[in-house]
């Protein structure tokens, strides 16, 4: 089936975009008034038309805009506001929605030797380059019709607490009332499963508590943390199939330092699931480390991961039992008691130039071959202003995490205005 409705969607924001753009355009010329006002505001529009959703289905032509504002002010003694949120338009094989998606509305303000934070907020934990073992709290939309990983990142309704303590160190206590999991590209399927706990409001709260240490060239920190797991562990009911999302302790480390021109990265954390044995889930170490290289206008970064569960999945009796141990075995990176596998990102950009490009490779080498590939090319004929294509591809066997997603390979070209 082609469905090519959701074209329209981008091109009335591109119209819109190019709007926008002349008036800024036009407000250059007049009287800078904005110096009489304490609120710093910046925003992008952004419309992009792919050749599919990312949801496993047989639809073409996805369109995708979005408008976000930043707005930040401080508000002297009594702290200060934030406000980064965008309006979101997506067609999908799932419906035709608008979602109002925060990223950080925040209000801040110290109290007693540090200082506290509440709101709607993007946490990031750990220092290795987009695969973070360490990053207990963040949930993704792997759905969401927009280029980068890290666009995908689901912002936390949370209060945080930052204590700085002597040379550069300091201690972080952040609580969440809820837990929203990860949205996943099998979403058509998941959500006709009833959700037995977990993942939503009065499912239980999530804590943390980090440590870091801050100095010139090296920084390091420890987490630990009691929440629940983001992705969904299938469980055979006398009722049917349903989805949960159980409790889960973690502890993590992570570490970077540089020298000169080079970088070096590793993190590594321990997960408690409590989940029974034969739910093909069990408890898991995974460590990522790696080296990046800066040159003028391109930076280099490789990295090796390593996974292994404490356990060995288990193999069920039943066809039934034995499915779902597979489907969770391979969601959760288990379905073999240890996976090796490597990332590699080459990144060019340069200020004198108007193009930049990236490529990304997430790669599992053993026991079974897995591929996440991903590159791009952007041009930026004015700073406010880009236009930017790429694709992404899939590819492994059909039993990998990656080669259950063939059908997500898919190409884009995007639109984006920057204005402030």
């Amino acid at each position: 089936m082609t469905n090519t409705s959701p074209a329209r969607y981008p091109c009335l924001l591109a119209c819109i975009a190019i709007v926008l753009a002349g008036y800024q355009d036009g407000a250059a010329a007049q009287d800078d008034t904005s110096a009489t006002t304490s609120w710093s505001v910046q925003g992008q529009l952004r419309a992009g038309l792919y050749s599919s959703d990312r949801l496993l289905s047989d639809d073409t032509l996805a369109g995708a805009a979005a408008l976000r504002i930043n707005a930040q002010r401080d508000f002297s003694t009594l702290g200060r506001a934030r406000f980064d949120a965008e309006v979101i338009r997506q067609r999908d094989s799932l419906h035709d929605h608008d979602r109002l998606r925060p990223r950080n509305v925040t209000w801040g303000m110290d109290a007693g030797p540090g200082r506290l934070t509440a709101g709607w907020m993007s946490l990031n934990f750990g220092k290795a380059d987009a695969v973070n073992p360490s990053d207990f709290f963040v949930s993704y939309d792997y759905t969401l019709l927009q280029p980068l990983e890290s666009d995908w990142r689901n912002a936390r309704l949370a209060m945080r607490y930052e204590w700085p303590l002597d040379e550069g160190s300091s201690i972080t206590l952040i609580a969440a009332p809820y837990s929203d999991g990860n949205r996943l590209p099998r979403e058509r399927e998941l959500s006709k499963l009833p959700r037995q706990s977990g993942d939503g409001f009065g499912d239980g709260v999530e804590i943390a508590i980090r440590y870091e240490m801050s100095a010139s060239s090296h920084d390091w920190s420890i987490t630990g943390w009691r929440g629940i797991t983001k992705d969904p562990v299938l469980k055979a009911t006398p009722d049917g199939i349903v989805r949960e999302y159980p409790r889960s302790t973690g502890f993590g480390t992570d570490a970077a330092t540089n020298m000169g021109n080079y970088s070096l990265r590793a993190e590594a954390a321990y997960q408690w699931l409590e989940t029974p044995p034969s739910s093909g889930v069990s408890n898991f170490f995974f460590a990522v480390a790696g080296i990046e290289r800066n040159f003028d206008s391109l930076n280099i970064g490789a990295q090796l991961l390593y996974r292994r569960a404490t356990t060995s999945p288990p193999i069920g009796s039943s066809p039934l039992i034995s499915e779902l141990v597979r489907i969770n075995g391979v969601t959760f990176g288990q379905s073999h008691r240890d996976q090796y596998g490597s990332t590699l990102r080459l990144t060019y950009r340069n200020a004198a130039s108007k193009w930049e490009s990236e490529a990304f490779l997430l790669h599992y080498t053993t026991p079974v071959p897995s591929t996440y590939a991903r590159a791009s090319v952007g041009y930026k004929p004015q700073p406010q202003y880009k236009l930017s294509t790429g694709l992404e591809r899939y590819a492994g066997s059909g039993h990998s995490y990656f080669g259950a997603l063939r059908e997500n390979n898919l190409v884009y070209a995007e639109y984006q205005v920057f204005f402030e």
